[in-house]
């Protein structure tokens, strides 16, 4: 074999190894692909779910706020009623029931 038939072994076996590579970064480049696909939609479904958690969270504080404002009433019913004669109102209610 002479040098020029060893040279174009060897460029030739180059190429092949070059085509090889080019072809596994190709393939790379579509798992690439996929992943980021799956990626945005996951990073779609954390978004709704942060957007369901701020939701929650919203009305959460809005009940608690109407928790505590009739937690407030009943208080302040509570305490008026220990510094009130009840015994009208229970007679009344008494009265309304239809017992004497």
């Amino acid at each position: 074999m002479n040098f020029k038939d060893v040279a174009h072994k060897t460029v030739a076996e180059l190429f092949d190894m070059l085509k090889a590579k080019v072809a596994a970064i190709q393939e790379m480049d579509e798992v690439i692909k996929l992943q980021d696909a799956d990626l945005r939609k996951y990073e779609k479904q954390i978004e709704g779910l942060k957007e369901q958690l701020n939701n929650m969270e919203a009305c959460y504080i809005e009940k608690k706020k109407q928790v505590e404002d009739q937690q407030k009433r009943i208080d302040e019913a509570l305490t008026w009623l220990t510094r009130t004669d009840i015994r009208p109102i229970n007679c009344a209610r008494e009265i309304l029931r239809g017992r004497s």
